[in-house]
């Protein structure tokens, strides 16, 4: 073995552009390191954790709460990620508990924010709030917000698709 780096066959940026990756990018520009990244990957994880844990004492006691954040930290799907690769999916959980926080401690501005960046996370990220959106609708609870949320995500999917299937393929070239 000539142990050489392989290097991938396409460009990910090209294929998942994730602007909340600017967002990180002065702490790895700081510590330029690929154990940055993990460090800053179980950072986003634990910070997630602790925003669970007000989210779940919003309206639960504390051991309650604690058995939340407990399987939380202790799911498959939080575990797996983790302990692999850097991915952009390790921000969506921060993201999501921190939005439905705001929504409850009623912050309006750090609510869509918050839901800003969520939509820099992937290309499906629309998908998520628009569920939440439709959950705000549905129970009536804030259906004001739920359908501006909706609006928001489903305008940002139609953008996003716009522009991933105009401007950037390549067999699309021919439309312009």
């Amino acid at each position: 073995m000539d142990r050489q780096l392989s290097y991938p066959f396409y460009i990910h940026l090209g294929q998942h552009f994730v602007s909340d990756f600017l967002i990180w990018m002065p702490i790895y520009a700081w510590f330029l390191s690929p154990i940055t990244l993990i460090f800053l990957q179980v950072a986003l994880i634990a910070a997630a954790g602790i925003v669970l844990y007000f989210l779940a004492r919003h309206y639960l006691s504390v051991p309650l709460s604690v058995m939340i954040v407990a399987s939380y930290y202790g799911a498959n799907g939080v575990i797996d990620p983790t302990l692999g690769k850097f991915y952009e999916q390790c921000q969506i959980p921060l993201f999501i508990f921190s939005l439905l926080l705001a929504l409850e401690k009623q912050r309006c501005p750090l609510f869509w924010l918050i839901a800003v960046f969520k939509l820099g996370t992937r290309e499906d990220a629309g998908i998520s709030l628009f569920g939440i959106g439709a959950y705000l609708i549905v129970s009536r609870s804030y259906p004001r917000v739920g359908i501006a949320l909706c609006a928001l995500s489903y305008g940002f999917c139609c953008c996003k698709l716009l522009i991933r299937l105009l401007l950037l393929s390549t067999r699309a070239t021919h439309l312009l």
